[in-house]
């Protein structure tokens, strides 16, 4: 048996010594379930905003005592429910389990309360969850971007911002492929902050009837090939992450993806010689009414496999006070090219001038430089040949 220490206490310092420590002894008997007033809050893992096939969420609750909790819908009808109304201090596994919000992104988001009461008062924690296709943007912010082609207002619902990646996809559902990807290009964008990531990830504002399933073999024969490039992105790991969602892939030739096409990327990098040089690129897919222009479709997604790709680039050199404006295409077929990247003939087979390539896709391509330029230099630059050795110079360090 342990033996008691004695504390000796004297005096009338011993007195408040020992009115210390019973004070002390009585503040630390309390629950830890019962957390100070400060401690008094609910909230949800994740946050308060939900996509339409959201799966359950955690919500805590931290209360001194018992409390409750009750939900109000407003004018609308009951959307989710919790696993727990009532409890007694700190609850951390309540589940909130919302309805599938299926219907066009016109219908306005649904929204609910949870209240908690207890004896400390009421807390409130605001819920919303929106429709299908839903795209949480200011649509006209993406828009006004300089690498953004036009895009007609059926398409808003599918535009999509990567906001850490700082790209723009423009997804199609019906392909279950994105069209295209626009992203700017700066020395910043490419300081050497991470490796690859690998972060390969599927998108959950895409509802999932419209996406390939990778794991079941959707890009049998043929790579999952980035638009925005990942070594475009190295600056964060955030930023690189988000090059690796399939919104922002495409079932590429590999011959063409690890050959011509990263090879290109790669030049394009080169392009910035000057801190103040710039770099807006659009790459993306072909797909037309004809049926020549795919190549068929995946098993078992039914994700179509485009028969050609595309990129175009745009880069401003110099200041403000004088800039320099050059434009480039690239026409690929989705197989292997038939030679290397820097064999003779290369620009002459796959390079043209951004026209050509809006000819063949109907796709308005930089729309936001004729504002800048006006429209007769606009005309000029997207309309930039490149059948010549002379013409292909003009973006060192390529030498076709």
């Amino acid at each position: 048996m342990k033996r008691q220490k004695n504390i000796l206490l004297h005096g009338p310092v011993s007195f408040t010594l020992l009115l210390s420590m019973l004070f002390a002894v009585s503040c630390g008997s309390k629950s830890k379930t019962e957390p100070d007033s400060n401690e008094y809050y609910i909230e949800i893992e994740g946050g308060e905003e939900l996509s339409y096939e959201q799966k359950q969420r955690y919500i805590t609750v931290s209360a001194n005592g018992d409390w409750t909790l009750t939900r109000d819908f407003g004018s609308q009808e009951e959307w989710f429910t919790l696993s727990k109304y009532e409890g007694t201090g700190i609850k951390k596994d309540l589940l909130l389990s919302p309805r599938i919000y299926n219907g066009p992104p016109t219908q306005p988001d649904r929204t609910g309360t949870i209240i908690l009461n207890s004896e400390e008062g009421t807390r409130t924690l605001k819920i919303i969850q929106h429709p299908a296709n839903y795209v949480p943007t200011d649509i006209s912010k993406l828009l006004a971007k300089l690498e953004v082609p036009y895009v007609p207002d059926t398409k808003y619902p599918w535009v999509l911002d990567y906001d850490k990646g700082d790209f723009i996809v423009l997804y199609s559902k019906d392909d279950k492929d994105p069209n295209w990807s626009a992203w700017p290009l700066t020395k910043s964008h490419i300081v050497k902050n991470t490796d690859r990531t690998n972060a390969w990830q599927y998108d959950n504002r895409i509802p999932a009837g419209y996406l390939p399933n990778y794991n079941q073999g959707d890009y049998s024969g043929y790579q999952r090939g980035h638009l925005c490039p990942s070594a475009d992105r190295t600056a964060s790991k955030a930023m690189n992450a988000e090059t690796f969602y399939y919104s922002n892939m495409i079932p590429q030739n590999g011959s063409l993806n690890m050959g011509c096409w990263g090879s290109i990327e790669d030049d394009t990098r080169g392009w910035l010689v000057n801190a103040t040089d710039s770099i807006f690129i659009c790459a993306g897919m072909h797909v037309s009414q004809h049926a020549d222009s795919i190549i068929g479709h995946s098993s078992p997604s039914n994700m179509t496999i485009p028969k050609y790709v595309f990129k175009v680039i745009l880069k401003r050199t110099g200041d403000n006070s004088n800039t320099t404006w050059t434009s480039i295409g690239f026409w690929f077929e989705n197989a292997a090219p038939g030679m290397a990247h820097r064999d003779k003939g290369f620009g002459a087979k796959f390079a043209c001038s951004v026209r050509d390539i809006e000819s063949k896709t109907g796709i308005d391509f930089f729309p936001n430089l004729k504002n800048r330029v006006g429209e007769s230099e606009y005309d000029r630059i997207e309309g930039m040949s490149y059948g010549s050795q002379a013409d292909m110079n003009k973006w060192p360090p390529i030498a076709y």
